[in-house]
């Protein structure tokens, strides 16, 4: 991976970019790289067979100026020794000394040593194999056997799973220990590794192939590998510092912020001036989406004055005044009412068929309309009442809650399937279809369905509830300056969601670009 494409990844932005997860793919993706082929594109490593001691096999178009060596010929090998429970009481008890490192005092990274770990072997007792300062330690036996490994910076002793190397002059220390927590490398000790409790013995260990680099650029590698680890960790530290600062004042602005928010001060210019703060990813945009309709629906972008609900179900969830509730069934056509579709599909007709709207068609405030299947057309005539007249509400009451849409007039004489209710809201009513989805589509109907489906088995929203349910109701002329705020925000958000899912796309790209191992 080069430089220009760390830099690339790293400008992203984009939390799903700085996930844990993914920072150590992009890690791991530099050590490769870099260790494997230097600075060059030519270089290729090709591991055809893990347990391979061909070096025809292990690389390809190798440097003029690289070879390849067995591990074994970089430095002088031996293990550790064990330590027995009386020895290990004695020692406790010693205050200073050469240091006792086991494999739980080891880190992964390679730089993460527990040298005061209370264990202290006296500078007489010669009795323990010790590893001078700049010698290599890796685990080669147990469930940390080839990913616990460590540069010591003072004289050690040792435990038993673990194995030294002394480097010789011909290979650069920092550059081997890259070497160690290279993929390929990882591959070759894992096909080695034998035993209950696996493990690699020392003899096969040290058959292992590695790159051979002159050892200035041996040396040039492996600053380089530690600069951008650096700045990879340094960019990670900073996130994860603008995460926490995020949560603070996201919670700030979409709660406690907006209870007070008059109308010289809209929505919008504080999330646009809050973005980089409040907003990281798509799925933020989600969550702001459903937020900013509930804050409509609230009525919280008016002066109004908020009531004070004595009903026990509305008590979350406080709209002005002069607002009224009605129940869902009450606000829409008397003859076709809210009615569920098809309950049974049958085989799905090869021409003429009816289109049927299913619940994972049914998407939050969109129909999907990329797997819409047919049924019928004596199927579909059984249930007239579901028949689209278009500029219905869709409601998915099984299966995929949360979908809610308007039927557009291009699919009249469409139909749905059981887990789809169809709300026919009465024209020229006391709402607007459009008002009607702001409130099936906010957070105040998702916390009315989660209580109505406690408790039960199956998650399904029964039609009785879905008629009973009140919808806040502000007059006519409210629902348009409501609604009209709301769909400013709308597009809003759906510009921010372009741009992630943008940045999603490249960093895939990115992640993607280097050659394949």
């Amino acid at each position: 991976m080069s430089k220009s494409t760390i830099d690339d990844l790293l400008n992203l932005g984009s939390l799903r970019f700085l996930e844990e997860p993914v920072v150590q793919l992009v890690k791991q993706k530099i050590i490769d790289d870099v260790v494997f082929r230097g600075f060059s594109s030519t270089g290729r490593l090709a591991i055809t067979n893990g347990n391979s001691t061909s070096a025809d096999e292990m690389w390809r178009n190798l440097e003029t100026d690289w070879s390849i060596v067995e591990l074994g010929e970089t430095g002088n090998f031996y293990t550790g020794s064990s330590i027995n429970p009386i020895d290990r009481e004695k020692f406790s008890l010693v205050e200073s000394g050469v240091p006792f490192v086991a494999t739980k005092d080891v880190g992964y990274s390679g730089n993460d040593v527990d040298y005061e770990n209370g264990l202290f072997i006296p500078d007489d007792e010669l009795s323990y194999r010790r590893a001078p300062s700049g010698a290599l330690l890796l685990c080669i036996e147990g469930g940390s056997s080839g990913r616990k490994m460590c540069r010591v910076n003072q004289s050690v002793c040792f435990g038993n799973k673990l194995i030294a190397n002394i480097v010789s002059e011909e290979f650069d220390a920092d550059y081997l220990l890259w070497v160690y927590q290279s993929t390929p490398f990882r591959v070759q000790f894992m096909s080695r590794m034998s035993g209950i409790i696996g493990g690699v013995s020392k003899k096969q260990l040290l058959t292992i192939l590695c790159p051979a680099p002159p050892i200035m650029e041996q040396i040039e590698i492996a600053q380089q590998v530690k600069k951008q680890i650096a700045e990879l960790t340094e960019f990670q530290e900073q996130v994860s510092a603008r995460s926490k600062l995020r949560k603070k004042v996201r919670n700030s602005i979409l709660t406690s912020t907006f209870e007070d928010l008059k109308t010289d001060y809209s929505a919008i210019e504080l999330v646009r001036e809050n973005v980089e703060t409040i907003i990281l990813d798509a799925d933020d945009v989600d969550a702001l989406r459903r937020w900013f309709i509930g804050f409509i629906v609230g009525g919280k972008t008016s002066n109004l004055e908020l009531a004070e609900s004595s009903d026990d179900d509305l008590n979350e969830w406080l709209v002005p005044k002069n607002w009224s509730w009605i129940e869902l069934g009450d606000l829409v056509e008397t003859v076709r009412g809210i009615s569920y579709g098809i309950i049974k599909l049958g085989v799905e007709p090869k021409e003429n068929g009816v289109p049927v709207l299913r619940c994972s068609d049914v998407r939050f405030r969109q129909i999907d309309e990329q797997n819409i299947r047919t049924v019928a057309t004596n199927v579909s005539d059984s249930y007239v009442r579901t028949s689209l007249q278009g500029g219905e509400v869709l409601v998915n009451i099984r299966g995929t809650l949360g979908g809610c849409a308007i039927v557009p007039d291009r699919m009249v004489g469409y139909n749905v399937a059981r887990e789809v209710a169809v709300v026919p809201v009465k024209q020229d009513g006391l709402v607007s279809n459009e008002w009607v989805l702001a409130v099936l589509s906010s957070p105040y109907f998702d916390s009315y369905v989660m209580k109505s489906l406690r408790g039960i088995a199956y998650k399904g929203l029964n039609l009785s509830l879905l008629r009973k349910f009140k919808i806040p109701v502000p007059s006519k002329s409210d629902q348009e300056t409501l609604l009209k705020s709301m769909m400013e925000f709308l597009n809003f958000c759906d510009q921010l969601k372009d741009i992630f899912d943008e940045r999603s796309k490249i960093g895939n790209r990115l992640l993607n670009s280097t050659s394949e191992f």
